[in-house]
């Protein structure tokens, strides 16, 4: 949590539901959950908590060495109870470039250094590991099988292989056991991962399952929309026989390419899709060049009425003075 400073303005300038005869304000400041009941005078600043809103910062400097930083988390843990003396004050300065104003600066730096040594102790404990190649146990590898199960996983091309590896990771979550040597290879051809036990098989369930409904998201539409009707028709036609018959040929796979600007459906099913959309692109484009003639055309009529009306009142004028005229 981090604090801010509120200050409150004049009685007069409030709210009318906020107004008081006199005396304090009292109110809540913050969340629900982390609402701090705070008494209120006119005129002083109030201190609030506020959550991380965009994230913390590294100071000016950062320590190069394990010790350095350990102590420089210890200083700007001590800064943020209290002032520091000119000695820690000095110290503190040389190890960050720089001494923290207030204590929530210095809570914001300490959180970030205590980020960054664990993650350069993770770096020297799996560097380590890589040069002996000696694992440690179980309990410490979790968190980085986790990891390489989420960085390695691959999507299979097609949907019949989506189901195939739900199938076989399916199939090891109900016997809740260890995968065989045909299912490892099996997954390994599938989606490049092995996992190991029941917590990595559940991940790597929810991996391939939000993937696959994020690419099938994607696919809904085509990755360009052509700009004449006469492309979308052309598009439409080759996508049609690509949802009935799986392909094309290689001119048309060709042509489609070229209007859809590189793009083609992976399957007959994205086929299918990207043919409903560019029908719904093709309506619209209908309504609009519908809507265009019959702008054209009621200009055109009045263009037509000014025409007659400015004729009219040229011949009005021109018998006007043809009757004033004297004889």
């Amino acid at each position: 949590m981090l604090g801010f400073l509120v200050v409150s303005e004049r009685a007069s300038l409030l709210p009318k539901h906020h107004r008081v005869a006199g005396g304090p304000l009292e109110g809540t400041c913050g969340p629900r959950r982390t609402s701090v009941r705070s008494v209120r005078v006119l005129g002083q600043p109030l201190q609030c908590r506020l959550r991380n809103p965009g994230g913390f910062h590294l100071p000016p400097q950062v320590p190069g060495d394990e010790a350095s930083i350990r102590r420089a988390i210890e200083l700007l843990g001590n800064r943020t109870q209290r002032r520091l003396q000119a000695s820690g004050r000095q110290a503190l300065t040389t190890l960050v470039g720089a001494y923290p104003p207030t204590k929530e600066v210095a809570q914001q730096w300490k959180f970030r250094l205590e980020r960054l040594a664990k993650e350069n102790k993770i770096r020297a404990r799996e560097a380590a590991e890589k040069e002996s190649g000696v694992v440690q146990a179980s309990l410490t590898r979790r968190l980085s099988r986790l990891q390489e199960i989420e960085r390695n996983l691959t999507l299979p091309g097609t949907d019949e292989l989506v189901q195939r590896a739900f199938s076989v990771l399916g199939r090891i979550l109900a016997r809740n056991s260890a995968p065989n040597a045909e299912e490892q290879a099996e997954l390994q051809r599938l989606i490049n991962v092995v996992p190991g036990g029941m917590q990595t098989t559940r991940r790597a369930i929810r991996l391939l399952r939000e993937r696959s409904l994020e690419r099938r998201r994607f696919e809904r539409w085509p990755p360009f929309v052509p700009l004449s009707i006469e492309s979308v028709r052309k598009a439409r036609i080759i996508l049609r026989q690509i949802a009935i018959q799986r392909s094309a040929g290689a001119k048309a796979a060709e042509r489609l390419r070229l209007l859809l600007a590189g793009g083609y459906p992976r399957s007959q099913r994205v086929a299918r899709a990207w043919w409903k959309r560019l029908g719904l692109v093709e309506h619209l484009y209908r309504k609009k060049a519908h809507r265009a003639m019959r702008l054209e055309t009621v200009e055109r009529i009045r263009a037509e009425r000014r025409a007659r009306a400015s004729a009219r009142s040229q011949a009005l004028q021109q018998s006007s003075r043809e009757d004033q005229a004297p004889t």
